[in-house]
């Protein structure tokens, strides 16, 4: 089972190219790029694994509870309850938090560009050598 970091990773090279010749602000890329888990509440389709996941995950579930306590005033979800939906916005965070890091992304904040598939290799071989999540 991958790590919380390996998931996230995987979600944006996988995916970033489904999203080459259509135009985004790169401060909210990483939104349309989860947009699919987020419309459907879940990554996986399945409460069982979903629950997999954050047990796997399960320091980086803490992780991410203070960071919502912080940064949201609350928490959206309990992962007890709804291991899916909890799981959906992790993934949405630690997409922002890597994507954020990339200095490409950096550099064009604040820009709406169409993304190329230049763009995209560029973000993607940033993305991979990426080690960790910071919150």
């Amino acid at each position: 089972m991958e790590t919380y970091t390996e998931y996230c990773k995987s979600h944006i090279i996988d995916t970033i190219h489904d999203y080459v010749g259509s135009d985004y602000y790169m401060a909210d890329f990483c939104y349309e790029i989860t947009q699919y888990m987020n419309a459907n509440g879940t990554c996986t389709f399945s409460r069982a694994l979903a629950s997999k996941y954050l047990k796997e995950w399960w320091s980086d579930c803490g992780m991410y509870w203070e960071h919502e306590k912080a940064n949201f005033g609350e928490h959206s979800h309990n992962p007890f309850d709804d291991p899916e939906a909890y799981m959906v916005c992790m993934v949405i965070e630690g997409c922002a938090s890597l994507l954020s890091a990339s200095s490409f992304v950096q550099e064009h904040w604040d820009e709406r560009l169409t993304l190329t598939d230049e763009i995209a290799d560029e973000i993607a071989a940033e993305v991979a050598k990426m080690d960790e999540i910071t919150l």
